[in-house]
């Protein structure tokens, strides 16, 4: 069953995922590690607050992951990407070359992404994926004080490392889509640092 656009009131979709390892009594890196204790929490979350949505939770070291970036994986907090690794053209090349298409941990929420929607396919709810915006993710990959800097130092470095991280982020989303979801949210919050003109060019 496609969404249908109820006419009598406004949508509801709580950021769910984290939160409701209280209800599955895991750890949010179990959640973010195992697709299989991913989808308990979801359907956990589901059965206890219907929202017109639902999403695999969502995980801003993904794509920087996939890339060999090094993230620290608390139990329980957030992951966070501790180290960035571009300052030349050199170096971009160097993890372009690495890159292998879908790997590390994209599997498993493209995994989660088709249960969900395979489980909800007779609920009139949207099934959504998460991705990281394309800036946001270069942030991680050069460090976001010396990607604000290279805008104006060194922007033709930034627009091949944009162009990049934009292609990988594709790869990912048409993976997710591919895979049931029926709406990707790009998550840009690195983005807050531009000026609307450097938005409109980055």
């Amino acid at each position: 069953m496609s969404f249908k656009l109820p006419e009598d009131r406004t949508l509801i979709i709580p950021l769910l995922g984290a939160p409701g390892i209280k209800l599955s009594h895991t750890t949010l890196r179990e959640n973010l590690t195992d697709w299989s204790i991913q989808l308990k929490t979801i359907r956990l979350l589901m059965e206890m607050f219907q929202p017109d949505g639902i999403f695999p939770f969502m995980d801003l070291t993904v794509e920087a992951e996939t890339l060999g970036l090094e993230i620290n994986f608390p139990e329980y907090g957030n992951p966070y990407v501790t180290g960035d690794s571009i300052e030349t053209e050199e170096d971009l090349e160097a993890i372009k070359n690495r890159y292998k298409g879908l790997s590390g941990r994209m599997p498993l929420f493209i995994k989660v992404a088709e249960k969900l929607a395979k489980d909800y396919s007779d609920f009139s709810i949207i099934k959504g994926a998460y991705a990281i915006g394309p800036f946001t993710l270069a942030g991680q990959m050069m460090g976001i004080s010396k990607l604000c800097m290279n805008v104006i130092l060194n922007s033709g470095l930034v627009h091949k490392l944009i162009e990049f991280t934009t292609y990988v982020i594709k790869d990912y989303v048409k993976a997710l889509l591919d895979a049931g979801a029926e709406t990707a949210a790009i998550l840009e919050p690195s983005a807050v640092m531009l000026s609307p003109d450097q938005f409109e060019k980055f």
